[in-house]
């Protein structure tokens, strides 16, 4: 979106939730697995409960993206588990 400066301004509020005000925490998620944090990806019978730092996940797997051209785990599917039980992705390549 641009301002009527032409200042780029980046929005995008399909995917936001409101935190609980008495706990801080989010509980409900929605978003693509690939850039979503461990703890906002829903296992049966568990209810969620998360907060900010799920942004900061998303910010590292698209610099990471970025980077490689494709997020962590691009190629494999279902993609829920292995976030949810795999070490964090790290930069494959060498040159970074």
């Amino acid at each position: 979106m641009l301002t009527e400066t032409a200042k780029v301004k980046i929005i995008d509020f399909g995917n936001s939730w409101d935190l609980d005000p008495q706990t801080g925490l989010c509980h409900e998620a929605d978003g693509t697995a690939h850039w979503m944090a461990p703890e906002a990806i829903r296992q049966k019978g568990q209810r969620l409960a998360y907060d900010t730092k799920c942004d900061i996940w998303s910010l590292g797997i698209t610099a990471i993206e970025m980077a490689e051209g494709k997020p962590p785990y691009a190629d494999q599917y279902p993609v829920e588990h292995l976030i949810r039980e795999a070490q964090p992705p790290k930069l494959q390549s060498n040159r970074w």
